[in-house]
């Protein structure tokens, strides 16, 4: 009966010290940090003129050609995170050497990203243009075009002491004549303003042509986003000391008991 006594009281410190060790041990909690960003752009030929007017159709002496490509797209993943990325780039219409009123370039950049402990990254970049010759020796052309511009940029976080991220949507349209034309950047930042930021933008402009003159309209849309993201340990928890409460409990019982000597 004894020894039993004996075994039953060996047998329930080391539960005690199992559970104490199980609910103290620091539990480590994963944070999380994600991003999105997405840019759709169209640039579109919506009429051309002269000095007598809106013209109906494009001038023989004035010739339009589109080119249109990806720059540059990638991802970075270090530990645990995932991040991914899209882009494409068209040029719109019959014949691409020859472009009229409805033509156009059309652009897809588009990023995600999420990390649970360790960093995300991905970007893509993407450009268009087009090639203008005014072969007229003695009339200058106006050229009128259209974007439209969708974009979202979203960024969140569960912890700033631990998290980041970012994300950002953006296009640059200039002229080799004309210089900048739309410069336009929309950012999510979780140490600023996060969340979710989406919309569509038009804006229309127009571009003038002298005669004999050359230019090129360019036009970059670009999707970028970023997350980092670290561990972090919790503080030990009520029932941790409970747990620690409970084992001094048995110990102190266990000292208390009396050992006796076999005859």
């Amino acid at each position: 009966m004894k020894q039993s006594r004996y075994c039953s009281i060996a047998a329930s410190t080391v539960t005690a010290f199992a559970l104490c060790l199980l609910i103290a041990s620091p539990t480590s909690v994963r944070a999380n940090a994600i991003y999105d960003a997405i840019t759709l752009v169209n640039l579109d030929i919506t009429h051309f003129a002269n000095d007598s007017g809106v013209l109906d159709f494009r001038p023989n002496d004035l010739m339009i050609t589109g080119d249109a490509f990806v720059i540059d797209e990638g991802q970075i993943i270090e530990q645990q995170a995932i991040a991914e990325k899209f882009a494409s780039a068209t040029v719109n219409g019959f014949d691409l050497n020859v472009l009229g009123i409805g033509d156009g370039l059309s652009q897809e950049a588009l990023v995600t990203g999420e990390a649970t402990s360790g960093t995300a990254t991905s970007f893509a970049i993407t450009q268009g243009l087009f090639a203008i010759s005014n072969f007229s020796l003695s009339e200058s052309y106006t050229i009128g075009f259209e974007t439209i511009w969708s974009y979202l940029a979203n960024s969140n976080v569960t912890n700033r002491d631990f998290e980041f991220a970012t994300a950002e949507s953006g296009i640059f349209l200039e002229s080799i004549e004309n210089g900048s034309l739309l410069d336009f950047t929309i950012i999510s930042d979780s140490e600023f303003v996060d969340g979710l930021i989406t919309n569509q933008d038009i804006h229309s402009f127009s571009i003038q042509v002298a005669p004999g003159a050359f230019d090129i309209l360019t036009l970059t849309s670009r999707a970028i986003g970023a997350a980092t993201a670290t561990s972090f340990v919790s503080e030990p928890s009520i029932l941790a000391l409970l747990g620690i409460g409970l084992l001094s409990t048995v110990l102190v019982r266990r000292s208390n008991t009396p050992h006796r000597l076999r005859p």
